[in-house]
């Protein structure tokens, strides 16, 4: 009897030792889901808010939209002023009379004072004030009044905008001249860094055929089931050398098109000098 009880008291004592060790782990699991559920939903606010994956308009580019072409001429940021001076320009191929647009800038904080500092039919120049030294993204919406009028919103970050030590005033005639360098200087950068990926894509293909050069001498010592495995191997580095080909092919006839883009600049910079 004595003997029963005991075991009674261990089974007694070894349950709630596993019902202490099952909520221990319990509680732990609780603890480690509720510290990464508020480390998910909190991470908005203390981890950076830029670089979220939106479509960043290249300098030069342009959207279609509205029967509209609306390109980003030039998108400037002075630490110093906390200011961003951005040039559009739109060509407008639409029937629908309207030739008033709202323009408002927006970052992580909210809206962004944004002011048009001048403007003809083509260009419009646009200044937004209180840009806080540590941005990263700040995009632009462009509406009108008129309800059928679809909102463009045009999307800048800081690794794409030129920094700049001042913004000098002037007449609509030297922001157009500023557009016009403004593209040239961005088309020219595009071109470097085209001629990068065809010198990175170069190198690639000499180091894979001279890889391949090594497996077709290894072929000698090789058995027949051996030979196939780096025939294979062969097949895949001549896949990736048409591959890299093919890229260069394309990098190269972007940037022919870049210099024409160059040279239709540099002539209406000519023709804006003449009226001048």
């Amino acid at each position: 009897m004595a003997d029963k009880s005991f075991k009674e008291e261990k089974f007694m004592k070894n349950s709630r030792k596993i019902k202490k060790s099952s909520n221990g782990y319990l509680y732990g699991f609780l603890f480690i889901f509720l510290l990464g559920y508020a480390f998910f939903f909190s991470s908005n606010y203390w981890l950076p808010q830029g670089y979220k994956g939106v479509i960043v308009t290249p300098i030069g580019g342009t959207i279609e939209q509205n029967s509209r072409f609306i390109t980003v001429d030039r998108w400037a940021y002075c630490p110093g002023k906390k200011t961003m001076e951005i040039i559009v320009e739109m060509e407008n191929n639409s029937l629908d009379d309207i030739n008033s647009y709202k323009w408002q800038g927006r970052d992580k904080n909210g809206l962004i004072k944004t002011e048009v500092i001048c403007s003809n039919d083509k260009f419009t120049v646009l200044h937004m004030t209180g840009v806080k030294k540590d941005w990263k993204e700040v995009s632009l919406t462009i509406s009108a009044d008129d309800k059928d009028f679809k909102p463009v919103v045009i999307y800048m970050n800081d690794k794409t905008a030129t920094m700049v030590k001042e913004l000098p005033a002037g007449a609509i005639n030297d922001y157009i001249e500023l557009a016009y360098t403004s593209k040239i200087e961005s088309y020219e950068a595009s071109i470097e860094d085209l001629n990068g990926k065809i010198k990175e894509n170069d190198q690639l293909m000499e180091n894979a055929r001279s890889r391949m050069a090594e497996l077709d001498e290894r072929k000698k010592h090789q058995t027949e089931s051996e030979k196939e495995e780096t025939d294979s191997l062969i097949g895949g580095l001549e896949g990736q050398i048409n591959d890299k080909k093919l890229e260069n092919e394309k990098n190269e006839e972007d940037i022919e098109e870049l210099k024409k883009k160059i040279e239709l600049q540099k002539d209406l910079l000519k023709e804006l000098k003449k009226e001048e």
